[in-house]
């Protein structure tokens, strides 16, 4: 669940040290300002800008009025021009701690941290007790990912305003960055103890409380973050999330367009948006979102976070490979960016890639749980069973209280599983899991059961198990329909005619390797691989996703292109070598792996760690 709400915003002190520089003025100067200023704090910003500009006609050194104005354009959000005016008043009244404070807000949302953080530097020494001042410099320090720094300057400012609320919220958020989210709510309860309207402090809170899967009272936060403030986008963004973790996908869309609404180039927003249409089906639009997000912010890790996780779902793996190298370049260290490459790496066959990606997962996070399970699954899926099984023990050692690890290693073992881990499966399905990992269970205590000629217990198991798998391809609009199906097949057949093998007879590689071909998927497959393996001279391989990542390779009819039969008449002799080389090369890896113990990769349960 990925949230704006991490982001501090800066104190409403903008205006306080604006008033305070006008009344500061002479009459009858300051009359003529006070107007100025006046329609400046209505918001009337057109009517503001013009008695700024005419008063900066009269007298273009006025300090006063180039700060009051630079202000406005950082609240109009032109930053730029505001470091400009701002950076003006400065040079004619560099002793003006206001001045330098206001400006570091311009240069932060400018993303210049450094330069900010130094003209917070430098009000504090022009004005030690100046709490505004040390909060924005704990906001520069933020950016800059110096979170213990951050906190620190925080704490400083509350120490000279005990009640200052948003210094309050900011800590809740440098402890977030710290991953200390227990000591977060803290403060962001305490913040709302001070001000309980303060949006923001609502926003965060309810991030976190759903993070955690407190999902009601993250809900309850987040509305009061709307109520209390309809035009932060950071509130509607996280209300989205949780109403997306609730999966109540039109509501949560709705946010999402409202986060957007107010603040058009809010890329978390786009990007969270498109996650939400994708669960309802909408896969194009979907994808117009993601583009737009990674537009709005390419810098940004956590927009190629969820662009990749969209791919992945749509089992785009070579886009999801691609975005996940990206948020590594930007976060090198970010274990769970390592995890996801692994699993797009090994969902797309490329094996070798996606153990480098894991072990480097488990180097920054040693016990990693997704990616000790991902990684006992790829040794599953190339035969090392030992390997496998180590991996699963392993995270069964590291997260005693997760089911996953247990399920996992089951579902291999089967009737080799002992007893006493028989039964460890069953008194989990009596503890409260997430759906997920109650779905493994099952599965795993089905399989264990059938090994073991135990079919009453296994029907039994995999009747939820199913339910289960089923509502939450239908909370994802992944649905099954059989009759659409059977048109598939019809038009597979209609298009594979005699005429078009007759055609292409004697295309292809010119290996006289052999290649077994057979069965669909749970016809038997499993069976006639193993029987063929038993010879010293066949290799169990050939992924059932391998035929399928051929066939979307097909070069399409260029006026049909979703015409399967169209396609099919624009085969030619080269096509088929091209489709036959790629399909020996994804085997001539696995064929490197180890070959003990191959079974087809079937996918009897879901794996984890998928991007985002």
């Amino acid at each position: 669940m990925n949230s704006v709400a991490g982001i501090p915003a800066s104190p409403r002190s903008m205006h306080a040290n604006a008033m305070a520089d006008v009344h500061a003025l002479s009459s009858p100067a300051r009359n003529d300002v006070q107007t100025a200023f006046a329609l400046h704090q209505a918001e009337r910003y057109a009517a503001a800008a013009g008695a700024y500009q005419a008063l900066l006609d009269r007298d273009p050194t006025d300090p006063t009025v180039l700060h009051l104005f630079g202000v406005m354009h950082q609240q109009c959000g032109h930053s730029q021009r505001a470091t400009e005016l701002i950076g003006r008043a400065i040079e004619l009244r560099p002793d003006a701690a206001p001045y330098h404070a206001n400006l570091a807000e311009a240069l932060r949302a400018l993303g210049r941290y450094e330069e900010a953080a130094e003209s917070c530097r430098a009000a504090l020494r022009l004005r030690p007790d100046y709490p505004e001042a040390l909060n924005n410099l704990g906001l520069a320090l933020y950016e800059l990912r110096r979170y213990d720094e951050a906190l620190a300057q925080y704490d400083a400012a509350l120490e000279q305003r005990p009640n200052f609320a948003m210094a309050q919220n900011n800590r809740g958020t440098a402890l977030v960055g710290m991953g200390e989210k227990e000591r977060a709510a803290e403060a962001y309860r305490a913040a709302l103890e001070l001000d309980p309207k303060l949006a923001l402090a609502h926003a965060n809170l309810g991030q976190l409380l759903a993070d955690d899967g407190k999902l009601l009272e993250g809900l309850a936060h987040c509305r009061e973050a709307v109520r209390h403030g309809p035009a932060l986008p950071a509130a509607h963004n996280n209300l989205g999330n949780v109403l997306r973790a609730l999966e109540r996908w039109a509501e949560a869309g709705e946010a999402y367009a409202e986060a957007v609404r107010v603040q058009p180039d809010l890329a978390v927003a786009h990007a969270n948006a498109g996650l939400t249409l994708l669960r309802q089906g909408k896969a194009a639009d979907a994808l117009k979102c993601f583009q737009r997000a990674s537009e709005l912010a390419p810098d940004d890790p956590d927009v190629w976070r969820q662009v990749g996780q969209a791919y992945a779902e749509a089992d785009e793996w070579a886009p999801a490979i691609d975005c996940c190298r990206k948020w590594i370049e930007l976060k090198p260290r970010d274990a769970d960016a390592h995890n996801s490459l692994g699993w797009a790496c090994q969902s797309e066959g490329r094996h070798h890639e996606a153990a480098a990606a894991y072990r480097r997962t488990l180097e920054l996070s040693p016990d990693h749980l997704d990616a000790l399970l991902n990684l006992g699954s790829l040794h599953e899926e190339l035969g090392a069973m030992s390997e496998a099984e180590t991996c699963f023990r392993q995270a069964e050692t590291g997260h005693p209280r997760s089911p996953m690890p247990l399920a996992r290693r089951a579902m291999p073992a089967r009737g080799r599983l002992s007893e006493a881990d028989r039964d460890r499966l069953r008194t989990e399905l009596y503890r409260p899991c997430a759906r997920v990992a109650r779905m493994n269970l099952l599965y795993a205590l089905a399989h264990v059961a059938d090994a073991r000629g135990d079919y009453a217990e296994a029907a039994a198991c995999l009747e939820p198990a199913n339910a289960l798998a089923h509502e939450q391809r239908r909370s994802r609009y992944e649905t099954y329909d059989r009759d659409e199906h059977s048109r598939y097949v019809e038009r597979l057949m209609a298009a594979f005619t005699p005429e078009v093998f007759q055609r292409l007879a004697g295309a292809g590689h010119e290996t006289a390797q052999p290649v077994f071909v057979f069965g669909m998927a749970r016809s038997g497959t499993t069976l006639v691989e193993q029987v063929l393996a038993s010879h010293s001279q066949v290799f169990g391989a050939g992924e059932l996703s391998f035929a399928r990542r051929a066939m979307n390779t097909l070069p399409p009819a260029p006026e049909q292109p979703g015409d399967m039969a169209a396609c099919l008449a624009g085969l030619n002799g080269a096509d088929v070598r091209r489709l036959a080389q790629g399909y020996l090369d994804a085997v001539e890896e696995l064929i490197d792996c180890e070959r003990a113990e191959r079974v087809p990769a079937h996918r009897d349960c879901p794996r984890n760690g998928g991007p985002g």
